[in-house]
Parts: structure tokens; sequence; C-alpha cells
């Protein structure tokens, strides 16, 4: 009796002699066939020698299908790759003019007394304008009694406002509202707060050629204030 396919597949399946078969569209010269419709809508055709081995037969188209499908798979990888590629390229070129406009006062400086290292960044999302000053690092800090303190906890002991003499130093803006001017390296009528002496002054800041940032504190007018000149921390 000859070899018949699964019920399952009998169903859909009609013997007929035929001289080739398709699988996903390639012909091949056969003898007898059979035909029947996958889920995918695959055409297949048996080759004579299948017929001893009706499962390899089986199997044969299904591995070109998943072939065909892990291609079909990488090649929209492929394009979904090279899209984001063109995404990121066009954004770099957008976003490229913006940073290099950024002000090249931003980043850590060094105090002209040598007591901490201030790191300058924008905080305009906060509303207090393009050039914010904080406390980044604590040099031989002292405590109220004058002895050396961990810079963790240095606090704000001169400080006006008794309120505010238990804050810890490390980490607070102290450096804010600052204007640009028609000089990038320029930023004008800035508050800055001295935890030196507990006292809030008016302050320009000025990048000059040699690359140290020119401070002007002043009460009134700039005329009648002090500078002080910091490094950059390399």
């Amino acid at each position: 009796m000859p070899w018949m396919p699964p019920r399952s597949v009998a169903r859909r399946c009609s013997f007929r002699a035929a001289t080739q078969r398709v699988c996903q569209g390639r012909s091949v010269a056969t003898g007898s066939a059979c035909r029947w419709r996958s889920g995918t809508d695959i055409r297949r055709r048996l080759l004579p020698k299948h017929f001893a081995f009706p499962r390899r037969a089986l199997l044969s188209c299904a591995r070109h299908e998943r072939q065909n499908q892990r291609e079909a798979v990488m090649g929209r990888q492929a394009k979904s790759r090279m899209w984001a590629a063109v995404l990121g390229l066009a954004a770099g070129l957008i976003a490229g003019p913006t940073s290099a406009a950024d002000p090249a006062i931003y980043g850590l400086w060094l105090t002209e007394t040598k007591s901490a290292h201030v790191e300058l960044w924008s905080c305009a999302a906060q509303g207090r304008g393009p050039v914010c000053g904080r406390l980044a690092k604590l040099l031989n800090p002292r405590g109220p009694d004058g002895n050396p303190v961990p810079p963790e906890q240095a606090v704000d002991f001169r400080n006006a406002d008794p309120a505010q003499r238990t804050r810890r130093l490390l980490g607070a803006v102290f450096l804010y509202d600052f204007k640009p001017t028609s000089d990038p390296n320029t930023f004008e009528e800035g508050t800055i707060y001295s935890a030196e002496d507990g006292k809030t002054y008016r302050a320009n800041l000025k990048l000059q050629a040699n690359g140290t940032l020119l401070l002007r504190g002043y009460v009134g007018v700039p005329m009648f204030g002090k500078s002080q000149t910091w490094t950059p921390v390399r």
C-alpha cells in the first residue's frame, strides 16, 4: 500500500501526477506529488525519493520556510538599524550647534583662596539663568571652633539667617541669576553668596583670554567691588 500523508494533512491534500514541485516559488523536477495549503500559503510537492522518508519531505519545506522568515526578520532589523543611524546623525547635526554654543565657563573651577572647587553649569530649566554655581568640593574646611572638619560635615555657620547655619555647604548652590551679554564669555548682574562672611553680593563673570575666570563681586556698582581669579580644574 503506498504511503499516505497524515489524516490532518490528507484532508487538505490531493495526490496527482506532476513534473514539478514548488516550495516558496522555487521549482525542481519531481514525480508523483502531494499538494496542500499551510498557514502561510506555501505549496509543497514531494519528490519520489521522499515517499520512502515522508517525514523528511515535510521538514524540507518547513526548514526552507523558517529560513525565509528569518531572512525577512533580519532584513527588517537591518532597515530599522539604518533608519536609527540616519535619525541619530540628523539629531547630532541639529544638536551640534546648540552644544557648541554652550558657554565656555561651564565646568570646574578652583577658587582664588584654594578653599573649594566650584562647578558652573546651566540652571535655565529651574528659571535661575544660564549660569549657576555649586560647591563641588571643599578643601580643608573648618568648623565654628576653627578646627578642621570632614567636607561632608562642613556647615554654613556664618550665614546671617540663623535657620541656615546648620545647612551643609557641600553641594550648596551659591551662585545664580547671571544674565548673558553680547560677549559669549561674559555674564553680568548675577548673585553670589559668600560662606566666608555669610553675605550676598551682586557679581559679574568674565572668561579671560588666558583661560582663567574673573569674578567681580560688588554692592551697588561694580566699580566699588572686589575681584577674584579662578583657575580651571584640569
